[in-house]
């Protein structure tokens, strides 16, 4: 019997050594670390929710740009001029600071950098953090959001304060933009979660084979036999699959779907923005689009622009409150100090609605509009001198070039009596000079050049 005993206890011994040395080889191994950072500034907290499903979507860790000095409601005034805003944006050298560091920018290979439009650029607190750090063989992917303002040349102008990185095409979401949505456009551009390294297996311990101790076999009981009872199969009902909606990357561009139906050749209103979905399903994005008989000029970020100027290839535009492109004699209105009537070419020769300047021949009347870069190029000239081509020409209030003899009162020293030429003969509204038979009287006219040229001579 001591001798069972003792038996019991050596085994015993063993197990217990056994299990401790189990214990310390099932410890897990630390998960390795995220490569992806996705940094963003928010002042309004539109860019904040996008930021943080991109973060979630690649299990990536998330770094807010706080400024040390918080903007205020009135810093925020974008439509004053005198506003932290404004003064910030309108001077490119500004960088405001930030309040803390990223511990460890090393770790990065991929970095995602989100931030509002101000005044169509990036806010200068992004060129802050691109400065702060080496970007060198990262791979950085922009995004923006804003009420109505394209991404336009926002993401591109960053280039430079990181020139050894690797650039991808930024994009502009619209506040309220959804989980999925940023999850299509993170797929789309090739940038997924980190894949964690493999934990190494633990080295298997060895153990001691106890010391079998002889037990006597108990004579089972039988158990009598229960079959069970059937069931039916229950074959499940089929769920369908939520029918899409709203906007989707898919094959290398955005598509719009309608109840689960792809939009085609049709208009879309979204976020106070208009886009256009081609005869593919594809969004029309950054250039020109000739739909149902009118020229449309849609931004990078595929919406539309209207009621606007439109500089393109070295070109003048504009479109109007519709979107479509002027053509011919025009009045703008946009409240600044430009505004007035502009004469865009209505001839199908290569230069359709390109903005003119210089002499225009319009319904049977001549009008000057302004070839000079002075502030109101392409304007019409109206009341007032032109001098071109060696010749003095007037034209009136209304913009119509002066003929015949016309009194001149702009109350300057050389108002009075002019005669301009009614002569279809190459000198059609030039300023004459000296002897003219006008109407059956003879009239003399200044051809001296002492600040009265041309004026009519009287009372000598």
């Amino acid at each position: 019997m001591k001798q069972v005993i003792s038996m019991l206890c050596v085994m015993a011994l063993a197990f217990s050594l056994v299990a401790g040395i189990g214990d310390f080889g099932s410890a897990s191994a630390a998960e390795a670390g995220s490569n992806v950072l996705v940094a963003y500034f928010s002042a309004t907290g539109n860019t904040r929710p996008l930021a943080g499903y991109a973060a979630d979507i690649l299990g990536a860790d998330l770094y807010e740009i706080v400024p040390a000095v918080p903007y205020t409601s009135a810093d925020l005034n974008y439509g004053s001029a005198d506003s932290r805003t404004s003064t910030e944006q309108n001077d490119p050298s500004a960088r405001p600071a930030i309040a803390g560091r990223v511990e460890d920018m090393t770790q990065y290979d991929t970095v995602l950098i989100g931030y509002p439009i101000w005044h169509g650029q990036a806010p200068r607190i992004i060129s802050t953090f691109l400065e702060s750090y080496d970007f060198s063989g990262k791979t950085i992917l922009p995004f923006c959001t804003s009420g109505s303002s394209p991404i336009g040349t926002s993401d591109d102008n960053l280039h430079v304060l990181a020139p050894n990185a690797h650039w991808l095409n930024g994009t502009r979401f619209p506040a309220g933009t959804t989980r999925a949505a940023i999850s299509a456009w993170l797929d789309a551009n090739g940038i997924t979660a980190a894949t964690p390294d493999a934990t190494p297996a633990p080295t298997p311990v060895p153990t001691a084979e106890p010391t079998p101790v002889p037990t006597e076999t108990p004579t089972p009981t039988p158990v009598p036999t229960v079959e069970p009872t059937p069931v039916p199969a229950v074959t499940p009902t089929p769920v369908p699959a939520p029918a899409k909606n709203g906007w989707q990357w898919e094959s290398g561009g955005w598509r719009y779907y309608s109840d689960g139906m792809m939009v085609r050749s049709n208009w879309i209103d979204d976020a106070g923005e208009r886009y256009y979905i081609d005869t593919n399903g594809i969004m029309v994005s950054n250039g020109w689009k000739y739909i149902s008989g009118a020229w449309y000029y849609f931004e990078k970020s595929g919406a539309m622009v209207s009621n606007n100027w439109k500089y393109d290839a070295g070109v003048w535009y504009f479109v109007g409150a519709d979107g479509k492109m002027f053509e011919g004699f025009a009045e703008i209105d946009l409240g600044r100090a430009d505004d007035g009537w502009y004469y865009f070419n209505e001839k199908h020769d290569g230069t359709f609605g390109h903005m003119m300047t210089g002499w225009r021949y319009i319904n049977g009347t001549w009008y000057y509009f302004n070839p000079k870069h002075d502030g109101t190029f392409g304007r019409m000239i109206t009341n007032n001198w032109v001098h071109d081509g060696g010749d003095w020409y007037f034209v009136g209030p209304d913009g119509k070039m002066y003929e015949g003899l016309t009194e001149i009162d702009l109350g300057r020293n050389d108002d009075g009596w002019y005669y301009f030429s009614p002569n279809h003969d190459g000198t059609f509204g030039h300023v004459l000079t000296g002897w003219h038979n006008i109407d059956g009287t003879m009239y003399y006219f200044n051809p001296n050049h002492d600040g009265t040229y041309g004026r009519m001579v009287t009372n000598r």
